[in-house]
């Protein structure tokens, strides 16, 4: 709605890998059950182009009512690109697209532009690779999309996702 107001947050945090791993980490979406067990839809739209330092995509995800929660979908581009051998950056955001029209049984959601700013910061204490990340958004973005990552994803997930 027009007169709507949206809190934008900033937040940042430290995580053991590379800029490179925590941002392809953030777009491996080849089991899209794993992200969600409350999604029930996961498409790939169209991919305009993918190469080892950026990717361009669009997404379709369909949620399931959720206690109060209606059931949602979203139509989404989401990108990432390499900076230069230490900073990587990603960015979603909604759009619309002739091939996923609003539904009546499902409300659209709406993702505000947000993303990652990922810049590998090594340990100084210790040396360990590690990789700063600063996330600017909508709040509700770090809940639904982080929160969902960090609870379902197992420790062998993650323990994969740190060896890469």
């Amino acid at each position: 709605p027009e007169n709507s107001k949206i809190n934008i947050m900033r937040c940042e945090w430290y995580v053991p890998c590379t800029p490179e791993q925590f941002i392809k980490f953030m777009h491996d979406f080849d089991e899209p059950a794993s992200l969600s067990k409350n999604s029930e839809e996961y498409k790939l739209v169209e991919l305009f182009g993918e190469s080892d330092e950026a990717k361009y995509a669009i997404y379709y995800i369909a949620y399931k009512k959720v206690l109060t929660a209606a059931p949602r979908d979203f139509v989404y581009l989401k990108n990432y690109k390499k900076l230069d051998e230490n900073t990587w950056i990603d960015c979603s955001r909604s759009l619309e697209h002739q091939d996923y029209p609003e539904i009546q049984e499902k409300v659209r959601g709406k993702m505000i532009t947000c993303g990652h700013y990922a810049v590998r910061d090594d340990d100084p204490t210790t040396g360990e690779i590690r990789t700063k990340i600063n996330f600017t958004g909508p709040n509700v973005a770090i809940t639904s999309h982080l929160v969902v990552l960090i609870n379902s994803r197992n420790e062998a997930d993650v323990q994969i996702f740190i060896k890469q």
